[in-house]
C-alpha cells in the first residue's frame, strides 16, 4: 500500500500519519471511453473472477454500462443483492493489494466539476459490489488536502449530486447493491469539493502558523487532492490525485 492510499485509510482512524508522498503528478481530465486506455491486455494475464466472482445471471441494464452512475445505482431497488450475494461477490483474500492491478481510481474533471471514476482495467467484466449506509452518500468519498508545505488535511464529505444523494437517503439503514463494469467500463461519483476542514491529517510546517489552530476551511492556495473511495470492499488501488485551487 503506498503512502497516500495509507493516509485516506488511516484518517479514518484517527491514527497519525506521515506526509502523503507526491511520487507521481496528479491525473487529470479522464474523458469518456478513455479507460480503455488503461486496459491491460497481457495475454500472460488470466483475468477469470477478476474483482468480484462474476455472476452470470442477467443484471438489469441500470446496474451495467460503460458509465454507470454509482451512487444511482447503489440506491436503486433494481441493483439490490442481499447480503450472501454481497459477500460472496468480495473476494476471500481481500486485502491492501488484493487486486490492485484490476480497478483503477481516477478524477475527471469537468470545469469546477469533479467525479471519481472507478475504471475496469482488466480484459474481463467485473461485479463492483457496494455498500451505502443510509443518507450518508457523501461520506461514500475520504477527500484529503495536501498543501505546498505538505500538510494535510482531512476535508468535509463533498456534496454529491443531489437527485443521486436523495435517493441514496431515502434507502433503507444499509443498502447492497451490485454493478457490472464490462472491460474499460466506469462507475462514476460525481461530487463538488467542501473546503471546510473537518480535521489536519499531517501537521503543518513551523512556519504554516499556529499548529494548535485550525481554521474553518482552506485559505486560499493550490492543493493536491487524494480521493478515495469507501462505497466498494474491492481494492481498488491508490487515491485519485487532482490539483484544486482555493480562490
Amino acid at each position: 500500500m503506498d503512502t497516500c492510499r495509507a493516509l485516506v485509510v488511516v484518517a479514518l482512524s484517527g491514527a497519525a500519519v506521515a506526509s502523503c508522498s507526491r511520487k507521481n503528478a496528479p491525473e487529470e481530465g479522464l474523458a469518456p471511453g478513455d479507460a480503455a486506455a488503461l486496459v491491460d491486455r497481457d495475454p500472460a494475464r488470466d483475468d477469470a473472477g477478476a474483482g468480484g466472482d462474476l455472476d452470470r445471471r442477467r443484471v438489469d441494464p441500470s446496474c451495467e454500462g460503460m458509465a454507470v452512475d454509482l451512487l444511482a445505482a447503489a440506491a436503486d431497488p433494481r441493483c439490490a443483492i442481499d447480503e450472501a450475494a454481497y459477500a460472496a461477490l468480495v473476494p476471500r483474500d481481500a486485502g491492501p493489494d488484493a487486486g490492485s492491478s484490476r480497478l483503477r481510481q481516477i478524477i475527471r474533471r469537468n470545469g469546477d466539476a469533479l467525479s471519481l471514476v472507478i475504471a475496469n482495467i482488466t480484459t474481463a467484466a467485473i461485479d463492483l459490489p457496494i455498500r451505502l449506509q443510509e443518507a450518508t452518500a457523501a461520506r461514500g468519498l475520504s477527500i484529503l488536502a495536501e498543501d505546498e508545505r505538505h500538510a494535510v488535511f482531512e476535508l468535509a464529505p463533498p456534496r454529491v449530486d443531489a437527485d443521486a444523494g436523495r435517493q441514496a437517503g431515502d434507502a433503507g439503514p444499509v443498502r447492497t447493491a451490485r454493478v457490472r463494469l464490462p472491460i474499460a467500463g466506469t462507475a462514476i461519483v460525481r461530487f463538488a469539493v467542501d473546503p471546510r476542514i473537518a480535521r489536519r491529517v499531517d501537521p503543518p510546517s513551523p512556519d504554516a502558523g499556529d499548529a494548535g489552530r485550525l481554521a474553518e476551511q482552506l485559505p486560499k492556495g493550490r492543493y493536491v487532492l487524494h480521493v478515495g473511495q469507501l462505497l466498494t470492499e474491492l481494492e481498488t488501488g491508490p487515491p485519485a490525485r487532482v490539483a484544486w485551487d482555493v480562490k
